[in-house]
């Protein structure tokens, strides 16, 4: 893969998405399309109908877009993303009939949309399935807005790609995207019943349930209780505002699934790291008093390891038995002292425990419904390719001669070993490099109480801005 900054990745991701959003707009235009043409002809055939063949609508791929109106083929110039549309200002080169604003709109969506998700993930196969997803959830947001449909042919091998992409984990591990598909279409499916039962109506289409189904199996069990709030809220809003506007009536079905696929792009997430005994633990303490959730990576990194977890199975089958302590757990202060000691040691420990972290805090992210929440992440420096889904780096800092002491005190160990700890780590320079945000802890606790409430102020002004 090319060594290029993440900004020309970037770049290439918002064209990319550019001319996948044209395709996108011949998808969302042909296969219904087609699918009634298909339904038709069935229809036809079950009942035995004499009433002539009836040719199918265009293929999505084999034939040249054309206008709707007089089918006119368009030229290559008029095809060009988002450009094309602003030249012809939108309308037809050959009839002067109006082009649907829907075209520019959904190119528009599918670049910046593209750009977001590589951003976040970096050039990595993660972003590239992440891209996958946008597409298709794309795709299907349109035909549902147009047709109240959400067609099988997209959200069955959008389910199945997530089950898939489990089995080497990007967004949820197998056992978490398997109860994930079974719980978006059960949760669905028994509020569509209930519903029916009360009213005698029905309160949404079967589509639903397969596109929660889907989501669950690319994001896990995690996401989905937010996904249906936000997706309810969302949806309330929308549909609302559109009645007070007069521009829906009141009583017409309205289509839900744009609003689910809307809601997995809600959370923002801050990312909160700094050196060893830089004080992360007295600022997250003031976060959490706020409410602001705040999700810790040393908390993840117990509990992954856990006595009888997988994660515990992992690391004996790297080093032996010898790491258990008598009650069947990780024998913590040995271990320490042993990949602190042997590089080669480390390397293998972070690489059990780590990618199952990283897991551990994006799915209680992605669970999260306020504004903004926090990782706080000791290594996050050292990591930071992995991490690319976060919104800002919020950098605890404090002098080294201050960390060493508070090291020492709290782990009740030497100045060699503290020195060797704090010598794994990235450089504070390099740490004070990437961050978004820094606050200085090597003053008093009235200082970090005002440092705290002021970013907390700014954070949620940017949340209430996405």
């Amino acid at each position: 893969m090319p060594d290029l900054p993440l900004p020309a990745w970037t770049a290439l991701a918002a064209v990319l998405g550019l001319l996948v959003g044209s395709f996108l707009n011949v998808v969302i235009l042909r296969l219904p399309e087609r699918m009634a043409a298909e339904w038709r002809r069935e229809a036809r055939d079950v009942l035995e109908l004499d009433t002539g063949d009836e040719a199918l609508p265009p293929g999505i791929v084999r034939e040249r877009s054309h206008c709707p109106r007089c089918k006119h083929p368009l030229s290559a110039a008029d095809n060009i993303p988002l450009l094309g549309w602003l030249l012809l200002r939108g309308r037809c080169r050959y009839c002067k009939a109006r082009i649907s604003i829907q075209y520019p709109l959904v190119e528009l969506l599918g670049g910046v949309l593209s750009a977001i998700v590589v951003w976040k993930l970096g050039p990595t196969w993660q972003a590239l399935a992440g891209l996958v997803l946008t597409w298709v959830l794309i795709a299907l947001s349109g035909i549902d807005f147009r047709t109240q449909l959400l067609p099988d042919q997209l959200t069955l091998p959008l389910l199945w790609l997530g089950l898939l992409l489990a089995l080497k984990p990007m967004f949820a591990a197998a056992p978490a995207a398997i109860v994930g598909a079974a719980i978006g279409y059960l949760s669905l499916w028994s509020v569509y019943w209930l519903f029916k039962l009360l009213t005698g109506k029905e309160g949404m289409g079967h589509g639903d349930f397969k596109l929660l189904a889907a989501l669950g199996a690319w994001m896990g069990p995690v996401a989905l209780l937010p996904i249906i709030l936000l997706s309810s809220l969302i949806g309330a809003l929308v549909g609302g505002g559109l009645i007070a506007l007069r521009r829906h009536e009141r009583g017409v079905p309205m289509p839900f699934g744009p609003f689910i696929a809307m809601a997995g792009w809600v959370c923002l997430v801050v990312a909160l790291t700094g050196g060893i005994a830089a004080g992360k633990s007295a600022v997250t303490r003031r976060f959490a008093s706020l409410d602001v959730p705040v999700h810790d990576a040393d908390v993840a990194a117990r509990e992954v390891v856990a006595a009888g977890s997988e994660g515990l199975a992992a690391v004996v089958a790297a080093f032996g038995d010898g790491v258990l302590d008598s009650g069947g757990g990780l024998d913590r202060p040995a271990m320490r002292r042993r990949v602190f000691a042997d590089p080669a040691a480390r390397q293998t420990l972070e690489n059990i425990i780590h990618p199952r972290v990283r897991r551990w805090l994006h799915e209680r992210a992605l669970a999260d419904t306020t504004p903004y929440c926090m990782l706080a992440i000791p290594l996050l420096a050292e990591n930071i390719g992995h991490y690319r889904w976060v919104d800002r780096v919020l950098l605890v800092d404090a002098p080294v001669e201050q960390q060493l002491a508070r090291l020492m005190a709290r782990d009740t160990i030497d100045e060699v070993l503290a020195r060797r700890m704090l010598a794994q780590q990235v450089r504070r320079e390099e740490r004070l490099a990437f961050a978004h945000d820094v606050i200085d802890n090597s003053g008093d606790e009235a200082a970090l109480d005002a440092e705290v409430a002021a970013l907390h102020q700014r954070y949620l002004a940017l949340a209430s801005a996405r």
